[in-house]
């Protein structure tokens, strides 16, 4: 703990000599952080905290890098916090330990690391307290509108391609398996009936590989109860999607970023769809996972799973889609 506090102390002190810091909170933030703060030209005047994080000490910029484990010294170094600018792929900002300055001078920026809903897929006051938001597509655009009028705020949109999406692409020439099974979290896809039905209907004929969102590995009960059926499809090591000629998804926005990258098409399962957010009785905007399903997929209900090889058969998945392309280009940065 006094090691902590020591980290703490050096922060307060350095803070004045910095416009900028990125908020690391996880391992999973930092994969979508890191292009950001690696490609940032003004290094020195930058700083990247992190919590329970393998972060070099200074990354390839010698941009300064302070590691923490406790929460507690973090919840006090946000609090405190004088410096311009904040960037964070973390929502919910003012109801964590990720808390707004009492300083008032700090300017807080989102980061995606989706390009789904801002909306639906999160909680009701997930982006209440940000200034800036990026957006990726069109449709996250006007949630920042609907937003500014529903917590009378002024929030500032400002339109970006995710840099994450560039560690999708490699070599664009490998296949290495047939199928990537890979759905979100809080929907009903790793139950009995269509989990345990995709692999008994692929497997047979299909070499797959299956990524789990990392909250459903932590939370999901269904999951847990069904792994040992599956265990050995599961993929752990980074990927690109070129590694496969199929995706097979749910509500996740990897779809869109498979699309994206590919601007191939793939096959959706009709899932109980992911909505996060506790005001469901909102007249919320369409999401963008909801507008482009028929565009970038094939749609299938989990009543009808029996049917995706015949699907596979008679469409080639594996090559780019000229609807795909239109689709992209109208709605996306």
């Amino acid at each position: 703990m006094i090691n902590e506090f020591k980290k703490l102390i050096l922060f307060f002190k350095i803070q004045s000599k910095k416009k900028r810091i990125f908020f690391v909170e996880n391992n999973f933030s930092k994969k979508h952080l890191e292009p950001y703060f690696n490609k940032n030209s003004n290094f020195q005047k930058t700083i990247v905290v992190s919590l329970n994080c393998n972060l070099q000490t200074q990354n390839i910029n010698n941009t300064d890098v302070i590691n923490f484990k406790n929460k507690f010294v973090i919840y006090l170094l946000f609090l405190f916090c004088n410096i311009r600018y904040c960037y964070s792929t973390t929502p919910d900002l003012g109801y964590t330990l990720f808390v707004r300055s009492i300083t008032k001078s700090t300017k807080y920026i989102y980061i995606q690391h989706s390009q789904i809903s801002l909306l639906k897929a999160y909680r009701f006051n997930a982006f209440k307290h940000f200034d800036v938001i990026q957006v990726c597509n069109s449709f996250q655009k006007e949630e920042v509108y609907y937003l500014e009028n529903l917590f009378k705020k002024k929030i500032k949109a400002f339109k970006i391609r995710n840099l994450f999406l560039e560690n999708y692409i490699t070599d664009q020439k490998k296949t290495y398996f047939d199928i990537l099974i890979a759905p979100t979290w809080n929907t009903n896809f790793f139950e009995d009936e269509i989990i345990l039905n995709l692999i008994k209907i692929l497997n047979k004929d299909y070499s797959i590989k299956i990524r789990p969102h990392y909250m459903t590995v932590l939370k999901d009960k269904n999951y847990k109860k069904n792994i040992q059926y599956f265990e050995k499809f599961l993929l752990n090591d980074n990927f690109n999607f070129y590694d496969f000629k199929i995706l097979i998804s749910d509500w996740s926005g990897i779809f869109l970023e498979y699309s994206l990258i590919t601007k191939r098409k793939s096959i959706l399962i009709n899932t109980n769809q992911k909505i996060n957010n506790e005001s469901v009785n909102l007249n919320f905007p369409i999401s963008v996972e909801e507008h482009s399903r028929k565009y970038l997929s094939n749609n299938i209900d989990k009543d009808e799973i029996e049917k995706i090889p015949e699907l596979i058969k008679n469409y080639t998945f594996d090559k780019e889609d000229l609807v795909v392309k239109s689709y992209l280009k109208k709605y996306f940065y």
